[in-house]
C-alpha cells in the first residue's frame, strides 16, 4: 500500500540521539542551538525561536501580542483546528472568512470586508505551501496596528517566500507529517521584533527568564501568560539532521511535484504537498474507494471550522462561506513524501487520471 505520508530518518539521527542519551545533559540546548544556527544561515537573521508544536508556536505568538484578550482574529474556517484552539487560548474571537477556490488559501477581499475596529490580528495560512499575494493588505499594515501572522506549516522546505515585510511572524510546522520534520516540533520566525521581549517571556512559561539569563536582573519573575513551550531537545537533534539534509530534500520533493505535475490530469494544488481539485464530492468519494483497491492511499483534507460543533456553540450567527464548502468536498490529497519513487507518482497518476473526461 502507498501510504499518504511517510517520514523519512538518516543514519545521524540515530547517532544524534545516542549521543544526547550519553551525555545526559538534556537541558543545555546544545541541539536546539545548532539548529537555530542553522536557520540564522539559511534565512540571513537569529530571530527564531523553537517549540513543542506548529499548534504551540500560533499559540505564542498570539500571547505575545498585546491586548489581545477580547479582540477579534480573522482567519480561514478552511484551516487546521490547531490555528483555531490558537486563537480561543489566547482570550481571542476567531472571526472566519472564505478562501480562494483555486488555491485554498485565504481570499483577501473577504478579509478586508471582515475588519472592524475589534480586529487584531489576520491570522492567514499558505495551503499546502501556496504563497499568498499579500499586496492587498499592504494599506492595511501601512495605516492600522493589525497584526499579520503567517501559518506556513508546510512551506519550511522550499526557497521561495512571501513578503516578509508585511508579516509581524511565520510559524512553521516540522511535525512528521510535513516535508521537513522532527518527528514533532514547530518554528516562529519572527519578523516584528518590538515584540520579541513578549514573545520570550511567553516561551519562559510566563517569566522573565531571560532577562536573569542575560544579566540584566539577578533572579526572574512571573510577568504574563506563558507555558513551556520550547522543543526537546530530542526533537531538536531530529531536526538537525533534517536541516543538514535541507538541500537533498529539497531537490527529492521537487522532482516529485514535477513529476506529478508533468502527467496528472486534474488541477494540481499545492506546492509542498499534493491534491488535486475533483469535480464534486461523488467523484471524489469513488477516487478514494478505487485507488484503495489499487493500494494507494488518498485522504480528503480539512472540515469547515465555522460548520463545527464547537464554532456554533460560540455564535448563534454562521456565515455561508460557499467556496470553504465546496474546496473541502473535492479537495483530494495523494502520496508524497521523501522516499515516494517516480515511478509509483506515475503509477498513481495513471490510475487518477482514468476518471478525467
Amino acid at each position: 500500500m502507498i501510504p499518504l505520508l511517510k517520514p523519512y530518518s538518516f543514519p545521524e539521527q540515530l547517532a544524534h540521539i545516542a549521543d544526547l542519551m550519553q551525555s545526559n545533559s538534556y537541558s543545555t540546548n546544545h541541539y536546539s542551538t545548532l539548529v537555530l544556527e542553522l536557520l540564522a544561515a539559511k534565512f540571513g537573521h537569529n530571530n527564531f525561536f523553537l517549540t513543542a508544536s506548529c499548534t504551540q508556536a500560533l499559540e505564542a505568538i498570539l500571547l505575545a501580542i498585546p491586548e489581545i484578550s477580547g479582540k477579534e482574529v480573522i482567519l480561514p474556517s478552511w484551516n487546521y483546528v490547531a490555528a483555531a484552539n490558537a486563537v480561543i487560548n489566547a482570550g481571542a474571537v476567531p472571526i472566519w472568512v472564505d478562501i480562494n477556490i483555486e488555491t485554498g488559501n485565504i481570499n483577501l477581499e473577504d478579509v478586508i470586508l471582515a475588519i472592524t475596529p475589534r480586529t487584531k490580528v489576520i491570522l492567514f495560512i499558505n495551503y499546502l505551501g501556496t504563497r499568498q499575494n499579500l499586496q492587498s493588505l499592504k494599506e492595511i499594515k501601512d495605516h492600522s496596528d493589525i497584526f499579520i501572522i503567517e501559518d506556513d506549516a508546510y512551506g519550511l522546505i522550499l526557497k521561495n517566500r512571501n513578503d516578509t515585510s508585511l508579516i509581524d511572524a511565520t510559524c512553521y510546522s516540522v511535525d512528521h507529517t510535513k516535508p521537513l520534520h522532527a518527528v514533532r516540533g514547530g518554528i516562529i520566525e519572527l519578523h516584528n521584533t518590538k515584540i520579541a521581549a513578549e514573545l520570550r517571556n511567553v516561551l519562559d512559561s510566563g517569566t522573565n527568564r531571560f532577562l536573569m539569563e542575560t544579566g540584566i536582573v539577578n533572579k526572574y519573575t512571573w510577568v504574563s501568560r506563558g507555558s513551556k513551550y520550547s522543543m526537546t531537545e530530542l526533537n531538536a537533534c531530529l531536526l538537525l539532521s533534517s536541516l543538514t539534509n535541507i538541500l537533498n530534500i529539497q531537490k527529492r520533493m521537487e522532482i516529485l511535484k514535477e513529476t506529478y505535475r508533468k502527467l496528472m490530469l486534474y488541477p494540481i494544488i499545492g506546492e509542498a504537498g499534493i491534491a488535486i481539485a475533483c469535480r464534486n464530492a461523488i467523484e471524489r468519494n469513488k477516487l478514494i474507494f478505487n485507488l484503495k483497491k489499487r493500494n494507494i492511499t488518498a485522504s480528503t483534507h480539512y472540515e469547515p471550522l465555522h460548520l463545527s460543533t464547537y464554532a456554533k456553540q460560540m455564535s448563534s450567527s454562521i456565515r455561508l462561506l460557499p467556496y470553504t464548502i465546496t474546496f473541502s468536498n473535492i479537495i483530494l490529497r495523494l502520496p508524497y513524501f521523501y522516499e515516494l519513487k517516480e515511478q509509483e507518482v506515475a503509477y498513481i497518476t495513471e490510475e487518477v487520471n482514468k476518471y478525467v473526461f
